[in-house]
């Protein structure tokens, strides 16, 4: 588990209010577009995620500390002071039949080339996400009983060994009925909404606690965002990860072979902002490629491959001016 306040650099006390000033005034001076690193801006943006309302840091309070016993207690020695009474009951529960872990959701969303360049704030990502059944409060019936197999046990003796009771599955209670609403599942499913900061070439990012939620009191899972942004057609632009797994722009334009032999300056619309290529003369094999190491301050790699234009079938036209080509190098020498 990240340190949430180390990063935003706060104090586990401070207040909502001041968390929120803190994550502005780091986001305005680390923010790509101002130059800074975007993988810092990445790291800042996760630590404000799981503490930018008072639920999800009641959240994130409850599993750095391991139990929600011991928030409500340190909430106590705030108030009251602190006390031997809260240190006590502060402990971790010795039960290991306090919860489960609810699994991880894997989602991908679609964005615009444009935003995975550049970054952009609130990305609406959608997914499903299994949660507790209001109506029995995830018992998946009308009430619990102690199991008739076991004697509420949990443990069963079988061939002179200790196992684990079949029936309630070590719990040592069973469920009495079926839930009209989840009909016996403990959980239902509906559809979540969260607001991905998203920063210059994210390919993925995992958000603590926004997974599935846990059962019988156990924490919630982690979701696990994957980014795909779509390929610009228009402007011959599209994003690749490296065999390395960093994220690169690949941008493509076609000229004609006489553009090859004399040299050209290229421009290419990035978003608004103006990328200048320049092929030099006589280029070798009607391709060249040029590379960018820091696409407008982004901390993104870029490739322009500069092609040759279709032709006629048979390659006529690309023979005929390489054999200009190699009538000039004769002439020149």
């Amino acid at each position: 588990m990240i340190d949430v306040y180390g990063i935003l650099g706060v104090a586990p006390t401070a207040t909502d209010d001041e968390i929120h000033r803190a994550y502005k005034a780091l986001a305005r001076k680390h923010h790509p577009d101002k130059g800074g690193d975007p993988k810092v801006m990445e790291e800042i943006t996760e630590a404000y995620a799981q503490v930018k309302t008072p639920e999800l840091r009641k959240k994130y309070e409850i599993e750095r500390s391991g139990n929600e016993f011991t928030v409500k207690f340190k909430w106590m020695e705030k108030v009251f002071g602190a006390s031997h009474v809260a240190e006590n009951f502060g402990k971790a529960p010795s039960d290991d039949r306090c919860g489960e872990r609810g699994e991880d959701i894997s989602v991908t969303v679609n964005v615009p080339l444009e935003d995975f360049i550049f970054g952009k704030y609130g990305v609406e990502v959608t997914y499903a996400k299994v949660s507790e059944c209001l109506m029995c409060s995830g018992l998946g019936g009308a009430k619990t009983v102690n199991c008739p197999r076991c004697g509420a046990t949990g443990k069963i003796v079988f061939r002179k060994k200790e196992k684990e009771c079949p029936k309630c599955k070590g719990r040592g209670t069973v469920v009495e009925g079926e839930c009209a609403v989840c009909h016996g599942a403990g959980s239902t499913t509906k559809e979540c909404t969260y607001s991905l900061d998203l920063t210059p070439g994210m390919a993925q990012t995992t958000v603590a606690g926004k997974g599935n939620e846990g059962k019988s009191g156990g924490p919630n899972g982690d979701l696990h965002i994957e980014v795909n942004p779509l390929p610009d057609e228009t402007r011959g632009m599209e994003a690749f990860l490296s065999n390395e797994g960093f994220p690169f722009i690949n941008i493509t334009r076609r000229i004609h072979p006489e553009d090859f032999i004399l040299g050209i300056s290229l421009d290419f619309d990035i978003y608004g902002r103006l990328l200048v290529v320049d092929v030099p003369p006589d280029t070798l094999d009607f391709s060249y490629c040029y590379p960018v190491e820091n696409l407008f301050n982004t901390g993104l790699k870029a490739l322009v491959n500069v092609e040759l234009a279709s032709e006629e079938p048979g390659g006529w036209l690309k023979n005929a001016y390489s054999a200009l080509r190699e009538a000039r190098k004769a002439k020149k020498d």
